[in-house]
């Protein structure tokens, strides 16, 4: 049985219809069928999240290798091109050049250039097996699309773990509240991935549905007072957090959330838990600061990519951008590297502030960004996306937090721009701060 078969064989729904799903197919399949793939890279894009996973599927077990986008218009194409069902033929992409079945799919790009990063079809498999362990993901659960697809995350979460696990996936054609969830005439229990964003979408909107079972956080982390009101909110569902990054493979942690765990870290001053090393991870770290045990995360598994650069290697460690404490096997984010402020000699965690700010009134979201200061070292910027006023968010920022010096900068939107995963997009964020100064 082909990779594609087992696929369709589990059921699966979009928006609550299960013929869309055999449609879609059958329309990729002919698609697919004309040309000879085998052994060559394939550049996929489609805003159909069923299509794209069915082509996905289809261009593997055809012996093709696909290259995951979400979007044509942002990449020379060096390669045969599947692109809204249209093909575009040019030359072969430079990557792994082995007849193993792989696929690639680039970073988000929010630090930096994005990178293509490649990636065993088995060893993919295995990491989607280790995700569902973390979660304790069954074959009675079925799988709320709420993530693009087209996403490393995506990948795992709704085409490769459904496979290992044998749960049907519902897609969705956009971000669904659960408020549409009560639209569905035949629920079943159910998971949903969301992000940080997402989660807090849920806590604002504070709507519960029956058959969601298991809510996991991903692509970020939340304090631990937002995933106690989230639990409060979902009473009969168990809150998960994860952590994970494109060139890992993508999954690193995972961890159940409980209020005895919030009662502890609490006592101890912790916050951002990410959860702990999945099945077949290790993870230790490098520049270390003792006093607290933290330092920069290094991952090692069978599941990282495939061409990492020189820099990112520590021998078989792969070295991340992240800052995290290890306490006990517990996991906590700190910072990205690059987002880490250095102002006047002092360090600042920006998700140490991000969370203060959350809990002002009038406050959606916030994220604290820098720009180079000659004096200073960094200069911090405060981004406040909600309604509440200049004057009242320079109130709390005197009252709440001790470095408020620092931050000379306030900036209040209404609404952040985004990039996939809901995640805000902080080039174009900070473009808009530089263009209302002058």
């Amino acid at each position: 049985m082909s990779l594609l078969e087992k696929y369709l064989a589990l059921e699966h729904r979009y928006f609550f219809d299960s013929a869309a799903v055999e449609e879609a197919s059958q329309v990729i399949d002919q698609k697919l069928s004309l040309k000879d793939i085998k052994n060559k890279w394939i550049y996929l894009c489609h805003a159909d999240p069923i299509k794209f996973a069915v082509s996905f599927l289809n261009i593997i077990d055809r012996g093709g290798f696909p290259i995951c986008l979400a979007s044509a218009k942002a990449v020379n194409f060096d390669s045969w091109a599947f692109v809204e069902g249209e093909w575009i033929d040019n030359l072969e992409a430079r990557l792994g050049s082995d007849d193993r079945a792989k696929y690639a799919v680039p970073t988000s790009g929010t630090t930096g250039a994005p990178k293509l990063c490649e990636f065993y079809v088995d060893k993919a498999l295995q990491n989607a097996t280790a995700h569902a362990l973390g979660f304790s993901l069954e074959n009675n659960y079925e799988i709320i699309q709420t993530l693009p697809v087209h996403h490393s995350y995506g990948v795992i979460a709704y085409i490769l773990t459904p496979l290992v696990v044998g749960c049907a996936v519902n897609f969705c054609p956009g971000m669904v509240g659960l408020r549409s969830l009560k639209k569905d005439k035949n629920p079943v229990d159910a998971i949903m991935h969301v992000s940080p964003s997402q989660a807090r979408f849920i806590i604002r909107d504070k709507v519960s549905i029956s058959h969601l079972k298991k809510i996991t956080i991903g692509g970020g982390a939340l304090a631990l007072d937002e995933l106690e009101k989230l639990q409060e909110i979902l009473p009969d569902c168990d809150v998960y957090v994860s952590y994970g990054l494109t060139e890992a493979g993508p999954r690193v942690t995972a961890g159940k959330y409980h209020k005895a765990l919030k009662k502890n870290f609490d006592l101890k001053g912790f916050e951002n838990w990410i959860g702990y090393a999945i099945k077949d991870v290790s993870v230790k770290l490098i520049e270390l600061n003792e006093a607290d045990n933290s330092g920069r995360l290094c991952v090692k598994s069978p599941y990282v990519k495939l061409n990492p650069l020189p820099e990112e290697k520590d021998g078989e460690w792969l070295i991340t951008r992240d800052r995290v404490q290890i306490i006990d096997d517990s996991i906590f984010f700190l910072s990205r590297e690059d987002d880490l402020l250095k102002y006047g000699g002092v360090t600042i965690y920006p998700k140490d502030i991000e969370a203060t700010v959350r809990r002002w009134a009038g406050v959606t979201d916030v994220i604290v960004l820098k720009e180079s200061d000659p004096m200073y070292g960094d200069n911090p910027l405060l981004m406040i996306e909600g309604t509440l006023s200049l004057e009242m968010a320079n109130d709390f920022l005197a009252k709440d937090i001790s470095s408020a010096s620092a931050f000379k900068e306030i900036y209040i939107q209404e609404k952040f721009p985004r990039q996939s995963l809901e995640k805000v997009d902080r080039k174009k964020l900070l473009e808009l701060a530089r263009s209302s100064k002058s």
